[in-house]
């Protein structure tokens, strides 16, 4: 058998393309919407000199929320890895930052 170290997807992919292509389309438009509150908050930032901090905390505050809500919702392979490299890293940052008030230390940028 030829398909035998094909995976199950691959295999469904192989017997009927149209599906695959669909699979792929999918994915790729729901990583597109996951990504798409970064790029704008990218853009907002880049328009401005200076960004209070106030500013940066309610964006960040504001992309932490957007990416907790595609957690549980995302459909696909590719968004769901996604999402969870944005929350382990937001974790990451979040834990960072507070050790570092908690010490009374500015971070480096």
């Amino acid at each position: 058998m030829s398909h035998m170290g094909l995976g199950r997807d691959r295999l469904q992919e192989t017997a009927d393309p149209a599906e695959g292509q669909w699979r792929a389309s999918q994915s790729h438009e729901e990583v597109r919407t996951i990504l798409e509150p970064f790029e704008q908050v990218t853009v907002e930032i880049s328009a401005e000199r200076y960004v209070t901090a106030s500013k940066a905390i309610l964006l960040a505050k504001g992309l932490q929320r957007v990416t907790a809500n595609y957690h549980r919702s995302a459909t696909t392979e590719q968004a769901s890895g996604l999402v969870n490299s944005l929350c382990e890293t937001w974790q990451y940052k979040m834990a960072e930052e507070n050790c570092a008030a908690s010490l009374g230390q500015e971070l480096p940028t």
